[in-house]
């Protein structure tokens, strides 16, 4: 999986590393992309919750994750 900088620090974030802490990049690459987005989430808007939430909306406007 390829994430973004930005990614990375939200999960390391997550994990309660520093942004620049690279000691847990392995078990992040091998997280699945749905744990990946509602991390992501949950670090950006307080609640993985979003995540689904957003997902679904998406589903239901008929939009592709490839519009984005």
């Amino acid at each position: 999986m390829k994430l973004t900088a930005q990614m990375k620090e939200m999960l390391r974030g997550r994990c309660g590393l520093s942004p620049f802490d690279t000691s847990k990049d392995v078990a992040i690459l091998e997280m699945s992309p749905v744990e990946v987005v509602r991390e992501c989430t949950a670090w950006k808007l307080g609640d993985p919750f979003w995540a689904t939430e957003i997902a679904a909306w998406m589903v239901a406007a008929g939009a592709n994750p490839k519009d984005f």
